[in-house]
């Protein structure tokens, strides 16, 4: 351990976990996840045991950096707390050949610590906004539910991912209860969507079916775009309609030349016409 004072951030190992803390608290990151994965990472490279004194500065270190946050973790506040009370820091120090004087500066600052993070922080630490652009939680072969309210849920395939939108398919079915991968296969959708992957059902509403592989070149096809920053849905190419019931859906549709189908028939992608005027219906 190297410290440069009885302070409990005077060491370098509290700089390094602190550090490294923040470095990760990027984006939506959730604190507790970042925490508890550093922890482990340096447990398994202590590897004598949780109780191992080199370990008591990362534990201040990840709650310090948590209660910045504005989040408290009762386990990790429990050991530390256990660790002050038994006196079992200072023992370390003793055993560190620590004289009396020191002893009780430690001490002291063990109190203050125990004190400030078992306070309402005046400021709380906002996470740093991501440098690169965020991935896309959705990929080619998704298949997921969603609740449409009232115990019913609607079902969705991602075909595929070209230029930041995914090409995908909505059930015209309503289930009562989370539909199985053959229930969706097997059901019809009037609703084909080219839509950009912030406009996507949200990672926190989906409801995770399956994950497949889909092999298909669906570039080009189909002929619905959904206008970001439309509350409802989507947008005709040919009719500009605004539309989003399954019933609406299935008239734009037809305008462009698109059906109805079963999921599984949009397996192949000729299936699906060209969305440029004047081109072939099948190609």
């Amino acid at each position: 351990m190297s410290s440069w004072g009885t302070g409990i951030k005077q060491s370098d190992e509290f700089c390094d976990v602190y550090d490294e803390f923040f470095e990760r608290y990027v984006g939506d990151f959730d604190p507790l996840d970042i925490a508890e994965s550093i922890w482990q990472e340096y447990y398994a490279e202590f590897g004598d045991g949780a109780l191992s004194p080199m370990l008591y500065t990362v534990r201040y270190a990840l709650a310090q950096s948590l209660w910045e946050c504005g989040v408290k973790d009762e386990k990790l506040w429990g050991e530390i707390d256990d660790i002050i009370r038994s006196g079992r820091d200072l023992q370390f120090w003793a055993e560190l050949e620590a004289d009396g004087r020191t002893l009780k500066s430690r001490k002291k600052q063990l109190e203050l610590f125990w004190e400030r993070i078992n306070s309402v922080p005046k400021r709380i630490k906002k996470p740093k906004k991501p440098t690169e652009p965020r991935k896309p939680t959705l990929a080619k072969g998704d298949i997921f539910a969603y609740s449409i309210g009232e115990s019913r849920y609607r079902a969705c395939v991602v075909f595929d991912f070209i230029w930041n939108s995914f090409l995908i398919a909505v059930t015209d079915d309503a289930f009562s209860s989370v539909p199985t991968k053959e229930q969706i296969w097997d059901g019809k959708t009037s609703l084909v969507f080219w839509c950009p992957v912030r406009a996507a059902v949200p990672k926190k509403d989906r409801i995770v079916i399956e994950k497949v592989q889909i092999d298909g070149d669906y570039n080009g096809r189909a002929g619905l775009i959904y206008k970001e920053g439309c509350e409802y849905g989507c947008i005709s190419i040919g009719e500009r309609i605004w539309f989003y019931e399954p019933e609406k859906a299935a008239v734009s549709m037809k305008r462009n030349r698109i059906g109805t189908y079963t999921m599984r028939d949009l397996l192949e992608p000729k299936i699906l016409p060209w969305f440029y005027e004047g081109s072939p219906v099948w190609r």
